[in-house]
């Protein structure tokens, strides 16, 4: 009994110290955590692209794509990038039931360093409008081993249109459609 209260005391102790311990993240978003140059990875096509100056508000807009950056998204000047893939090379990972209508991604290079940016300051807002989207689309973050993980948080989605914020560069995105055998979660 003493060895199974001891050990619940360790574990107890480990969490405790691990949840009292101040962060020591810096006030800029990292640069590097998780992040990957995703036109290796199905998104090959820089549709648009702008340098940003720190705290100024931006946009990127490209076909069915209106991307809104805010000022205080970035505190280093960056060249953002939107990339477009092909949707249909990204069927094969699909859900069943769901055909993918569009596909992007971004690439953001902080311009001081070359170094490739994950996490954003502040979230972008994105709005892609197209006829495909209809209230039972759904929005993916794709991982590198073309992985659909459901990202539904904050998603707004009506038909032709679906509206999301995003934090980070990531990940690449699908959005899908009910294939005509029907589908969605």
């Amino acid at each position: 009994m003493r060895t199974i209260i001891g050990f619940m005391s360790l574990g107890l102790l480990v969490m405790l110290s691990a949840c009292s311990k101040s962060s020591n993240s810096p006030t800029q978003p990292s640069s590097t955590r998780g992040t990957v140059d995703w036109s290796k990875y199905g998104f090959t096509t820089v549709t648009d692209a702008v340098t940003i100056t720190p705290g100024a508000a931006d946009s990127v807009v490209s076909g069915p794509y209106d991307i809104q950056i805010p000022g205080n998204a970035f505190t280093y000047p960056v060249k953002f990038e939107l990339l477009s893939g092909n949707p249909t090379s990204f069927s094969v990972n699909a859900p069943s039931g769901e055909t993918p209508i569009l596909a992007f991604a971004f690439k953001v290079v902080d311009t001081q360093n070359d170094s490739l940016v994950g996490e954003f300051g502040h979230p972008v807002n994105i709005t892609v409008t197209n006829s495909q989207i209809t209230p039972q689309s759904w929005y993916y973050n794709i991982l590198t081993n073309g992985s659909y993980v459901l990202n539904s948080t904050g998603m707004q989605v009506t038909a032709g249109q679906m509206k999301h914020p995003i934090n980070g560069a990531l990940y690449g995105w699908v959005i899908t459609t009910p294939s005509s055998s029907g589908g969605g979660y």
